[in-house]
C-alpha cells in the first residue's frame, strides 16, 4: 500500500500497482474506486502509484507513471471516479499542495542527471519546471524522495544527498543540510531522507536511513533519535502526531510510539497483530475518529491507540551469570550460582574486566526484549542497550558504584522497578589507606628507633664528656699544680742559679700545660655547652691577658641568647679563634684599647675584634716578642672547620672579622 488521505466521511487508499479504495467511516465498508477517463470513459491506466492528496474542494489527486516513462498527475472526483490525467516528461517521485493551491512535484529523469522541481497550476492545468536565479534546477545531482511546504512558505525537499531548502518566491536555494561527522549538532546522520514532518513548534522531523533527525531551522541545530534511544528501526518512513503531540512512527522494521515527555518508545511488530513489519513511504494517516492507518508491504493496519498502548506488568531483571578475567591468574572466572537475589559484587583490582549477563523473564518474544543500564557514580544517564542482554566494563576505577538495570518487552513496557546492584572495585593493596598507614607506622617506628638511638648516643657522649672533664680536672690539673708549687719551693731553697733557672722553666711549662689543659677540659665539658658559658670564658680570657697590660676593652653582645646551646665543635673553634686573636693583640699590637662585638644579624653570626695598636709589640717581663705568623694561619684553619669566613686586617693594629651561619 502507498498513499492514504481522507476527510470526515471517507479514507482513501491506493496500491502501488494502481488499485484505489475508499473506506466509509460510518459503516467501515471498504469499496473499490474505479478511475474513469472523463473524455474517453475508459479506465485510467496507472502504475507505480506513490502518493495521494485530498484537496479542500473534495478532489482526490494522485501521482503515478505511464509505462514507467512519463509522470502522471491525476485529478479524481471520488463520487463518480471521473479522472483527469496530466502527463509530464519525467516520472514523479513525490508531490505536495501549497497553501495557494499550487502543486509542487519532484520529477526524476530516465538517466537521473536532469531531475526537476515542477509546479502545476490547477487553474490553467500547466506544468512549469522551476529553476533558481542562476537558471539551474535545485535538484541537479540529487535524487528526490519527499517534499513539503513549511508554515513560513519554504519548500523542503528530502533527497539521496541531503535536505534542500528552497524559497519559491525568490527562486533561491538557501541551504543544503548534509552529514557533518566532525560538527556535532550541525549535521545529519544520513543524507538519505524519506520523510519531512513539521511539528507545531516549527521543528522539522526528518526520517532518514540512520534514525530520526530533528532540525531547528532557526539555529540549524540537529539532533538524532535512533535505535540506541529505543527507536524500533533506523529507517523511518512515516510520522503521525497524536492529541498529546506524541508520535507514531513507522519504519522499515516495525512501528514505534514515542512519548516525547518521557523520551520512551513502545515498539510493535507482526507478532503484535500488524500485517507486516515493513512499512511503506507516504502510507500513514489519522482520521477524524482518531484511528491510525499505516500501510505495509502486506496491506493496511488500522487501529486506535488504546488497541496497542495497553499496560502490562513486566517482571524484574534476573542475573544469569557474571564473568571476570583475572590478569594475576590469567584466568576467566564464571559465576552461575547465588545470583538471584545478589546483594553486591566485589571486583578485584586484578580483574581486567567483568561482564554481567541478565535476562527479562518475559517469553512471548524474548529476542526483542529491551534493556537499559545506568552505572551510578560512573555514567551520567541511562544507556539503551536494545536487545543486548549483557554489559561489560573494562578496568573500572576503584570506588563504589550502583548498577541499575531495567528491562522491557518487545512493545516497550518497562519493568516497574530497576534491579540495583552495589558494586565495589577494590584498590590494589599499595594504593589502599591501610597500606599507607602501615608504611607511615613502620617509617615512624624506624625514625623513633633512630632518634632514640641517636639520643642515647648523645646522652652517653654527654656523660663521657662530663666524666672525662671531671677526671682530667681532678687528676691532671692537680698533678700539674703540685709540680708548679714544688718547683717554686725548690727555687727558694736552692742557691745555685743554674738549678733555679731550670726549676723556673719547669714551673712555667707546668703553668702553660695547666692553661692548655684548662681549655681542653672546658671544651669537652658538656655542662658548658650554652652560649653564656662561651661568653663567660671569652671575658675571663680577655681579663687574664689584656688587663695586666693595662689594655682596656669593651665586650658587646647583640641579639644573642645566652641560654642557647652550641655544638661542641663550634664552641671550641670559636673560643680558640677568639683566644688566638686576643693573644696576638697582646703580643704584637701595642694597643691600649680593644673592641669586641658578637651579634646575630639576618641569619648570620658575626664576631669582630678590633684594637687601636701601633703595630709595635710591648716587651713582656723585659723580653722582646717576636711574631711568627703561625697564629693567623691557625685562625684561618679553625674558621674553615666551622664553615666560617674570616678576614684579618693588619694596619697598625688588628681587625679580625668572622662571619658564619647563625647558630645561637
Amino acid at each position: 500500500m502507498r498513499g492514504i488521505d481522507g476527510n470526515k466521511e471517507k479514507v482513501y487508499f491506493v496500491e502501488e500497482g494502481g488499485g484505489w479504495y475508499a473506506l466509509d467511516l460510518q459503516t467501515d465498508r471498504l469499496d473499490t474506486l474505479e478511475l474513469i477517463d472523463y473524455q474517453t470513459n475508459n479506465p485510467v491506466e496507472n502504475d507505480c502509484v506513490l502518493d495521494i492528496h485530498l484537496d479542500q474542494k473534495g478532489f482526490l489527486w494522485g501521482i503515478s507513471c505511464n509505462n514507467l516513462q512519463e509522470g502522471q498527475l491525476h485529478k479524481i472526483d471520488p463520487q463518480t471516479g471521473l479522472t483527469e490525467t496530466f502527463r509530464f516528461k519525467q516520472r514523479f517521485r513525490a508531490f505536495t499542495q501549497s497553501r495557494n493551491g499550487i502543486f509542487w512535484l519532484l520529477g526524476e529523469s530516465n538517466n537521473g542527471d536532469d531531475n526537476q522541481l515542477v509546479s502545476f497550476n490547477p487553474d490553467n492545468q500547466q506544468f512549469k519546471s522551476y529553476s533558481n536565479n542562476k537558471g539551474k534546477s535545485p535538484l541537479e545531482d540529487f535524487t528526490p524522495f519527499y517534499i513539503t511546504e513549511s508554515k513560513d512558505g519554504w519548500l523542503w525537499i528530502g533527497t539521496n544527498n541531503g535536505l534542500i531548502k528552497v524559497d519559491p518566491q525568490k527562486k533561491s536555494t538557501s541551504k543544503i543540510y548534509q552529514t557533518q561527522p566532525d560538527d556535532e549538532g550541525k549535521g545529519l546522520r544520513s543524507n538519505t531522507i524519506y520523510l519531512i514532518f513539521e511539528d507545531k513548534d516549527g521543528l522539522l522531523w526528518l526520517g532518514t536511513t540512520n534514525g530520526l533527525s530533528v532540525l531547528n531551522p532557526e539555529n540549524d541545530h540537529i539532533y538524532t533519535i535512533d535505535q540506541k534511544s529505543g527507536l524500533v528501526n533506523n529507517t523511518v518512513c512515516g510520522i503521525i502526531p497524536d492529541e498529546k503531540d506524541n508520535f507514531w512512527i513507522s519504519t522499515f522494521n516495525g512501528l514505534s510510539y514515542y512519548d516525547r515527555d518521557k523520551k520512551e518508545f513502545h515498539n510493535y511488530f507482526h507478532v503484535d497483530g500488524l500485517s507486516n513489519d515493513e512499512f511503506n513511504r507516504f502510507s500513514f494517516y489519522r482520521d477524524v475518529k482518531g484511528r491510525y492507518y499505516f500501510g505495509t508491504v502486506n496491506g493496511i493496519n488500522a487501529f486506535h491507540a488504546n488497541d496497542l498502548l495497553t499496560g502490562e506488568i513486566i517482571p524484574n531483571i534476573a542475573i544469569t551469570k557474571i564473568v571476570r578475567y583475572n590478569t594475576r591468574k590469567d584466568s576467566v572466572f564464571v559465576q552461575y550460582d547465588r545470583l538471584n537475589p545478589i546483594e553486591s559484587i566485589k571486583i578485584s583490582p586484578y580483574d581486567a574486566y567483568f561482564q554481567l549477563h541478565f535476562m527479562l523473564p518475559k517469553y512471548s518474544d524474548p529476542d526483542r526484549n529491551q534493556f537499559r543500564i545506568w552505572l551510578e557514580n560512573y555514567e551520567k544517564d541511562w544507556i539503551y542497550l536494545g536487545n543486548t542482554s549483557y554489559i561489560r566494563y573494562n578496568s573500572l576505577p576503584p570506588g563504589n558504584y550502583t548498577l541499575h538495570i531495567e528491562g522491557a518487552d518487545a512493545n516497550g513496557n518497562w519493568s516497574a522497578e530497576a534491579l540495583k546492584i552495589p558494586i565495589t572495585v577494590k584498590k590494589i593493596f599499595y594504593r589502599t589507606a591501610w597500606f599507607w598507614l602501615l608504611i607511615i607506622g613502620v617509617l615512624s617506628g624506624i625514625a623513633y628507633i633512630a632518634f632514640r638511638y641517636q639520643w642515647e648516643q648523645k646522652l652517653q657522649m654527654e656523660r663521657f664528656r662530663t666524666k672525662l672533664s671531671s677526671d682530667l680536672h681532678d687528676e691532671l690539673s692537680g698533678l700539674l699544680s703540685g709540680i708548679a708549687m714544688q718547683t717554686d719551693m725548690l727555687q727558694m731553697m736552692d742557691q745555685d742559679e743554674t738549678t733555679k733557672s731550670r726549676l723556673r722553666h719547669i714551673g712555667e711549662v707546668s703553668r702553660k700545660a695547666m692553661s692548655k689543659m684548662s681549655d681542653v677540659i672546658w671544651s669537652i665539658d658538656s655542662r658548658k655547652d650554652k652560649m653564656g658559658d662561651l661568653l663567660l670564658r671569652m671575658r675571663e680570657h680577655a681579663d687574664d691577658i689584656l688587663l695586666p697590660l693595662n689594655v682596656q676593652y669593651t665586650f658587646e653582645e647583640r641579639r644573642i641568647d645566652p641560654s642557647h646551646k652550641i655544638p661542641p665543635t663550634i664552641r671550641q673553634e670559636l673560643y680558640l679563634i677568639f683566644k688566638e686573636s686576643i693573644n696576638n693583640i697582646a703580643k704584637h699590637s701595642n694597643a691600649n684599647r680593644v673592641n669586641i662585638m658578637l651579634q646575630n644579624n639576618d641569619g648570620q653570626f658575626l664576631m669582630e675584634i678590633e684594637d687601636n695598636g701601633k703595630g709595635v709589640a710591648k716587651a713582656l717581663n723585659g723580653k722582646a716578642i717576636h711574631h711568627s705568623g703561625q697564629g693567623l694561619s691557625n685562625i684561618k684553619m679553625r674558621a674553615r672547620r666551622i664553615n666560617a669566613k674570616v678576614e684579618i686586617l693588619k694596619n697598625q693594629g688588628y681587625t679580625v672579622s668572622l662571619k658564619m651561619r647563625k647558630f645561637a
